[in-house]
């Protein structure tokens, strides 16, 4: 067996180094598998379906205007918020307020109910989608019959990313909206708020513990995202 000094031990490992058959000490590199390292760039398939310069934010808010208003609305409210596509599809009447512009996404992917501030622009929405709805009507965004790609059996619209494709000519996905309003808070320097807005859970001991965030305090930095996802798709270019 090898005997190998514990301080010497220690720098070996650090500097991924192996003992060879001669007696030597080799780098220890990956073997060609036609794969990237995990330390290597990130694979180009990961920063697919995303919104990926500033114009584009102008070119997806015209496309999108060839929908009907429910589901134009609805993936507003998707981008505005930084939903799930089936948090925003299935959202009911019941999960809103407006009274306290609160909105409660009671079944999350990670099973903890998200408590979220509406900001201006999906109450704007919201009160527009109110106004057109048909008695007894669960659905925020209900399903229009004669519409393609909204027609479904539940009653609520789908968001479907062939036809955002079709519409806009963007090679994105519905997720990558979510994805969108998560970069613009990077971009804005909102990081910890981004997590809460989106439903992150933070697992250290601190965020389960002491974090007494709470509605109110998501409010400003939400509308902050917004405002600038809104100038966007009306102005397009970058934030100085």
């Amino acid at each position: 067996m090898l005997n190998v000094d514990p301080q010497l031990h220690s720098h070996v490992f650090a500097l991924n180094v192996v003992h060879a058959q001669d007696g030597s000490w080799k780098a220890n590199e990956p073997k060609d598998s036609g794969s990237r390292s995990r330390t290597g760039p990130r694979s180009t398939s990961s920063l697919t379906g995303l919104i990926r310069s500033w114009s584009e934010f102008v070119i997806f808010y015209q496309g999108i205007q060839k929908f009907n208003k429910n589901i134009r609305d609805c993936f507003l409210s998707y981008l505005y918020h930084g939903l799930r596509s089936q948090e925003a599809a299935t959202l009911r009447w019941e999960y809103v307020n407006l009274d306290r512009l609160t909105l409660t996404i009671p079944g999350t992917k990670n099973r903890r109910p998200l408590y979220t501030p509406l900001c201006r622009q999906s109450l704007e929405i919201l009160e527009r989608r109110l106004a057109q709805r048909e008695e007894g009507c669960p659905w925020a965004f209900p399903a229009v019959k004669t519409v393609r790609y909204s027609t479904n059996k539940t009653g609520h619209v789908r968001l479907m990313a062939a036809a955002l494709r079709l519409y806009t000519g963007l090679d994105i996905t519905v997720h990558g909206l979510r994805r969108a309003f998560i970069t613009m808070a990077r971009r804005l320097k909102i990081f910890e708020d981004a997590d809460r807005l989106t439903n992150h859970v933070d697992s250290t001991i601190a965020g389960r513990r002491y974090d007494a965030t709470d509605v109110e305090d998501l409010r400003r930095p939400l509308q902050t995202i917004a405002n600038e996802l809104e100038r966007q798709m009306f102005e397009g270019g970058c934030q100085r």
